[in-house]
């Protein structure tokens, strides 16, 4: 079963904001001096780009599967692997900003397990209730705070 990210207002205005300042930094001194050269076109639109797919690729590409014996949680290039067995506590999560996040929404939940070197992952599915349903079914010994 796949869950994707809920993505809330917030992280669309950073992203937003992130854009224009690469923009601002890679692109905008190339209209206002004259006499660019070709080369260094190249390398300030090459550097917007990366830096535009490097920054949205994870946030684009969340989700969350429920396999058979484990969580898989998918943001781009990371993956973080944990057996349901291992989960301990699920609780209701509104930090964006701190802690190890694979999530694209404020109102998210934060899983506790005891695998892993950060012992906790904060999340955003699209469906929270049906996504801790899930996680409970699989493991009836979760304990959820919500």
């Amino acid at each position: 079963m796949i869950f994707r990210s809920k993505m809330d207002r917030t992280v669309k205005i950073f992203l937003t904001v992130v854009i224009f300042i690469l923009a601002g930094v890679t692109l905008v001194p190339i209209l206002f001096i004259s006499k660019v050269p070709l080369e260094a076109i190249i390398i300030l639109s090459m550097t917007f780009l990366l830096s535009v797919i490097l920054i949205f690729w994870p946030f684009l590409q969340i989700k969350y599967i429920l396999s058979e014996q484990y969580l898989l949680i998918i943001g781009g290039p990371v993956r973080s692997k944990i057996p349901y067995e291992n989960i301990t506590k699920i609780t209701d999560n509104h930090d964006i900003w701190t802690g190890y996040r694979i999530l694209s929404s404020k109102n998210g939940i934060e899983i506790f397990y005891k695998s892993g070197f950060w012992g906790s992952i904060k999340i955003s599915p699209e469906n929270k209730q049906k996504f801790i349903s899930e996680l409970v079914k699989r493991n009836n010994k979760i304990k959820t705070r919500q």
